[in-house]
């Protein structure tokens, strides 16, 4: 089961640990009269030191990104599979890069999951082909009439309508289930 925010808490609880918050909780002593004395760290520099380490720990959550929990996510999924790479094949695959000679793992882990699966050519010289696609969105114009309380259209307002649209961004090949040619495709033009 994957858990989205597993990474959002560990950088939190990793953050706090750095700054040393843990172990610096104030002490708080009881006197005669029930007031409470914070001895320590003063409330004020605790609160700034609270709200430091939140602010560090939501800008090392956001430095996280999708893109690379995504490429943890395949690495734990195929762990054998990385470790058995060479040292240039997994720094390769850390950079999201593949070359030919790679198997389908190393592929699945660098790319993820391909979009689409197909075998092409005949029996003997069948290869695989492993399709990504992106989507983007795109502006269409649209001018409606713009109508006055008597039902009479005096002037046009400008509407756009915006359409969603996929794109193959990626193509590989495996032959003998090992990388022969892959492509990258640029978006069309908007």
């Amino acid at each position: 089961m994957h858990w989205p925010f597993l990474g959002s808490l560990v950088a939190i609880v990793a953050v706090i640990r750095f700054c040393g918050l843990q172990g610096r909780a104030p002490v708080v002593r009881k006197i005669c009269n029930e007031k409470t004395i914070v001895q320590g760290i003063g409330m004020r520099s605790l609160i700034a030191s609270n709200s430091l380490a939140v602010l560090m720990a939501v800008v090392a959550s956001s430095l996280i990104g999708c893109q690379s929990s995504g490429l943890a996510r395949r690495k734990a999924e195929r762990i054998e599979a990385y470790h058995s790479l060479d040292a240039e094949a997994r720094a390769r695959v850390d950079r999201g890069e593949i070359q030919a000679g790679m198997d389908k793992s190393a592929v699945f882990i660098a790319w993820g999951k391909p979009a689409e699966v197909r075998t092409v050519g005949g029996p003997g010289d069948a290869e695989m082909v492993w399709d990504y696609y992106k989507r983007f969105t795109r502006e269409h114009p649209r001018w409606v009439p713009r109508y006055d309380r008597n039902g009479y259209y005096s002037t046009f307002d400008y509407q756009p309508v915006m359409t969603s649209h996929s794109y193959l961004a990626r193509m590989v090949v495996f032959k003998g289930g090992r990388v022969v040619r892959w492509q990258n495709f640029s978006p069309p033009a908007r």
